[in-house]
């Protein structure tokens, strides 16, 4: 483990940096000791800004640094894309710090743990604690409203054909990004009867494969782009979206690249909110306003249980329908007139 790469806050602790090295020497991983040594000193920090002594911080001193990461903007790219660290990262910030207590409990440096297990708090009517340090989060589902979700459709214009269409399958099929990327040219059938995709169990997260339908309108960019798709890959590769650009032209996409188109529009249409997922959010509401039972919504987002569908499912305002449906066909015109 080169410590030198460590935060130079915890340089000067020295009952901070043994620790470390004792937990590096007892064979846990560099990757466990820098998330140790980056946790430590972020709390550390927030210690010297509030004039806290750490060694012998209280209870409800250190509670103040959970509160603090509940409340601390997160910043990608220079935007806010959230308020607060999730509950799993402040989980891990928790464990960290009641182990190093342990530490200076064990150094006689302090004679116990602020942040230990039985501490008792108030309790509910079943007996149970009714809040610890950590502040469960219930995450809220995000969809855009109908001038968002038109600002979304008008930055496309400036997206290649194959993002066009890969925003199209993955809301009209409601598709996660794992399937729509594991996409093979031979999961789409054509027909007068409708157009599919058939999305194969093996690319689901549940294993369970279903089919989804979608409009004439993507249709027709999909055949387009099916077209270029043959002046760019050879015949051997069968999956359907594959990169355009100079170092790998030709070649599969992965979840990646998609994440990163898709982040760029939230960028450019400044809506950190919008990512993969929100197509598929937006797909199952919409396809559940529709009228259809809980049991064909689940089909259709190929839930194993229903109550994972009833989380998806937002009531969506018709001016959104209005919204998707004229979108869907001023893209479609747009490209027509570029091709």
């Amino acid at each position: 483990m080169n410590f030198e790469r460590l935060s130079p806050i915890l340089r000067d602790h020295t009952s901070a940096m043994d620790w470390l090295k004792i937990n590096s020497a007892r064979g846990k991983t560099d990757n466990t000791v820098f998330a140790y040594s980056y946790a430590l000193a972020d709390f550390i920090r927030f210690c010297q800004t509030e004039q806290i002594d750490y060694f012998q911080a209280t209870r409800q001193q250190v509670i103040s640094y959970f509160n603090d990461l509940d409340n601390r903007p997160l910043l990608r790219h220079g935007i806010v894309v959230q308020c607060g660290l999730s509950t799993a990262s402040r989980k891990q910030r928790l464990a960290v710090l009641r182990l190093y207590y342990n530490y200076l409990i064990h150094e006689k440096i302090r004679d116990t743990n602020p942040l230990s297990t039985e501490v008792q708090v108030t309790k509910n009517r079943y007996g149970n604690s009714k809040r610890g340090v950590i502040n469960h989060k219930k995450k809220s589902s995000w969809i855009p409203d109908a001038n968002q979700l038109d600002r979304i459709y008008d930055a496309m214009k400036n997206e290649s054909l194959r993002n066009k269409v890969m925003l199209m399958l993955s809301y009209e099929c409601a598709l996660r990004r794992g399937e729509l990327c594991l996409l093979q040219v031979d999961d789409i059938s054509l027909g007068k009867h409708g157009n599919f995709l058939h999305i194969r169990g093996e690319t689901t997260k549940t294993k369970k494969p279903h089919t989804a339908e979608f409009s004439d309108a993507t249709k027709n960019m999909l055949i387009k782009y099916i077209a270029k798709r043959s002046t760019i890959t050879n015949k051997d590769n069968k999956f359907l979206f594959v990169s355009e650009s100079t170092q790998n032209r030709g070649k599969t996409i992965t979840v990646w690249t998609w994440t990163k188109a898709v982040r760029i529009i939230a960028q450019r249409t400044h809506l950190p909110r919008f990512t993969p997922h929100t197509l598929r959010r937006l797909g199952i509401s919409h396809f559940a306003d529709q009228g259809k039972s809980i049991r064909e919504v689940a089909d259709f987002a190929a839930h194993q249980s229903e109550d994972s569908t009833r989380i998806y499912i937002q009531r969506t305002p018709d001016a959104i329908h209005d919204t998707i449906e004229a979108s869907l066909l001023k893209i479609a015109a747009y490209k027509q007139q570029k091709s």
